[in-house]
């Protein structure tokens, strides 16, 4: 008789089945992915009143490359992909275009990739910056032109943009927060030592560039406004009552000097409005 002290420890090997195995890789998926069930992670729930700076920014690198980087298509189409997958940062690499002496190019430098126009690179921002997200685009360009293609330049940026495009903002603590800047495009860029800042562009705070744009919105209501004014909308019934006026007479004319009954007939108004109809 052994007791417990002369009792021999047995191995026995772990096994486990494929079900068993399916079991345990789902249930780890479920436990690593769980933070992204919950309906909060679908939203924007985190504070957005902070300064621009403060935040992770989705960015896209090359926006304009469809391809590969040494031989690939430079296309609008890939900017607007980049947009709607929801990066808030697009990149531009501009360069002096070889057909004329206004235009630019954008491409990857040194390479063999396919050209796609400045111009339509930036319409297609201005369609497609705010469909996915109204929380601002940066702009980035890495320019590679002359001065005088700049100055084109800001002027094609000015023109596609229009109350969406930031102005310079001037030295200030802190950077407006992504909240304020709903709607907006801010441009990233540098510019030569020659560089002249076109007039309207001197650098303001945004605060004054937001009272500014609403001061445009409330001259521009009011013009429009003046302009209901001085042309009111009842000339056109004026002349409609005019014509069923000329109906009524004709219709009394017709009676042939029967006074009794022309005193007392009234107008059938569809055919007075049918004869007014006809007139205009």
């Amino acid at each position: 008789g052994g007791g417990v002290e002369n009792a021999k420890e047995e191995y026995v090997e772990p096994t486990i089945d494929v079900t068993e195995l399916l079991l345990i890789l789902c249930n780890w998926t479920h436990y690593v992915n769980f933070a992204y069930d919950i309906r909060r992670h679908t939203q924007i729930y985190h504070d957005m009143t902070r300064p621009l700076s403060h935040y992770f920014i989705a960015s896209s690198h090359n926006s304009y490359l469809e391809g590969d980087q040494m031989k690939g298509k430079c296309s609008s189409f890939a900017i607007k992909r980049a947009l709607l997958l929801g990066c808030r940062v697009i990149e531009l690499d501009c360069y002096n275009s070889t057909q004329d002496e206004h235009s630019v190019k954008v491409y990857h430098g040194n390479t063999m990739t396919q050209p796609v126009g400045f111009i339509e690179c930036i319409e297609t921002i201005a369609k497609y910056a705010f469909v996915s997200s109204q929380y601002p685009v940066i702009l980035t360009i890495e320019n590679h032109v002359s001065v005088k293609r700049m100055e084109k330049m800001a002027d094609d940026i000015i023109k596609t943009f229009g109350d969406m495009l930031v102005k310079p903002l001037a030295k200030a603590e802190y950077y407006p927060s992504p909240e304020e800047l709903k709607g907006k495009v801010l441009l990233r860029d540098s510019v030569p030592p020659e560089w002249v800042t076109p007039r309207g562009l001197e650098p303001v705070s945004f605060e004054q560039q937001q009272q500014q744009q609403q001061q445009q919105q409330q001259q521009q209501q009011q013009g429009d406004d003046e302009k209901k004014t001085t042309n009111p909308k009842s000339s056109t019934p004026a002349h409609n009552n005019s014509n069923n006026t000329n109906a009524t007479t004709n219709d009394s004319t017709n009676a042939n000097g029967n006074a009794g009954e022309s005193a007392h007939k009234s107008v059938d108004p569809a055919p007075a409005a049918a004869a007014a109809a006809a007139t205009a």
